[in-house]
């Protein structure tokens, strides 16, 4: 059974619109990749989560974690599906009840893919599986994909998964 995620709901607005509403979740690593997707973008697929992993990158943050030289921080996420997420009667909490891989990861892939390269090794699963984590969850999911693109400006993307995105949000 998936464990249930709840936390304050958090809003972030510089006007007077409602903002964007989040919240953030801290569970160890084994839980989250119980409901989170990461999936790798490929040109030729209309899919996938994560840009391409730059190996050297992921090489280093692996290195880094191993050896104790790793600097914490927090992973970005969107919510999905909406039908799992409920608001407390005061909207002050947010519970999620994942029905499966519910969260899309927008900004962390390099560093979850250097904790899987880690767990895939059967004498650290469990050291890996244990370690903290905090996730900050975008729960708007028709702006997953924009949330995407503002995350990844400035950085090493697909061309073709970018234009995709902005395609698919209506910006050209």
């Amino acid at each position: 059974m998936m464990k249930t995620i709840k936390g304050p709901l958090r809003h972030f607005a510089f006007s007077t619109n409602p903002g964007r509403k989040y919240t953030v979740w801290s569970t160890n690593y084994g839980t989250l990749r119980d409901c989170m997707l990461l999936d790798v973008y490929t040109g030729d697929m209309d899919g996938g989560e994560q840009r391409q992993p730059i190996e050297s990158w992921v090489t280093e943050l692996t290195k880094a974690i191993e050896n104790d030289e790793y600097t914490p921080s927090g992973l970005g996420a969107t919510l999905t599906d909406e039908s799992c997420l409920t608001f407390s009667e005061d909207n002050k909490h947010v519970t999620i009840q994942p029905n499966g891989r519910v969260l899309a990861v927008t900004d962390g892939g390099h560093r979850t893919t250097a904790l899987e390269r880690l767990r895939n090794n059967a004498s650290y699963t469990k050291l890996v599986d244990k370690l903290p984590v905090d996730v900050m969850i975008m729960l708007d999911t028709s702006r997953r994909k924009k949330d995407f693109l503002n995350l990844n400006k400035g950085k090493p993307v697909n061309s073709t998964h970018m234009r995709r995105l902005r395609i698919d949000i209506g910006e050209t």
